[in-house]
């Protein structure tokens, strides 16, 4: 996906007050503000987003709930920042984790991402042991099953 390296500015009448308020975007923003300069809007929605990669994950069992398997977003991440948050900390560009369909780790600053990135490599080496463990318990389990048969 192309992201403008342009900063753009638009401006907007405040649903909550009737003032006109200027926002410039974040580098890269996708967001269409068009919309929001055509009617009044609450300051609280406007965002500037730019979207990451979204990976997806095949699930099968008690989370899908056709039988079959579905797919699930799964860790799937965007830029994003919020300039007339409450919250100082999404008024600057944050990244958001999707760790799967709608349950987010929001507010990411790079230092915290970097941390997240490190638990997230630090899991996944834990569950490749998990893997060979599971390889050998159930290599172990079906060789007493068939024994016992």
């Amino acid at each position: 996906m192309e992201t403008s390296a342009a900063r753009r500015t638009f401006t907007f009448t405040s649903a909550a007050t009737g003032e006109n308020l200027s926002v410039t975007c974040m580098v890269g923003c996708t967001v269409d503000h068009e919309p929001d300069g055509d009617t009044p809007t609450h300051p609280h929605d406007i965002h500037c987003n730019i979207p990451g990669t979204a990976g997806e994950l095949p699930l099968y069992g008690p989370l899908c709930d056709t039988g079959s398997p579905e797919e699930f977003r799964f860790l799937s991440w965007q830029i994003q920042s919020r300039p007339f948050s409450g919250r100082p900390a999404e008024r600057l560009p944050f990244v958001a984790i999707e760790v799967i369909d709608d349950h987010f780790i929001e507010y990411l600053d790079p230092d915290t991402l970097e941390m997240a990135i490190r638990h997230l490599q630090d899991q996944v080496d834990s569950l490749r042991q998990a893997h060979t463990q599971l390889i050998s318990v159930r290599t172990a389990h079906l060789g007493r099953s068939v024994l016992a048969a």
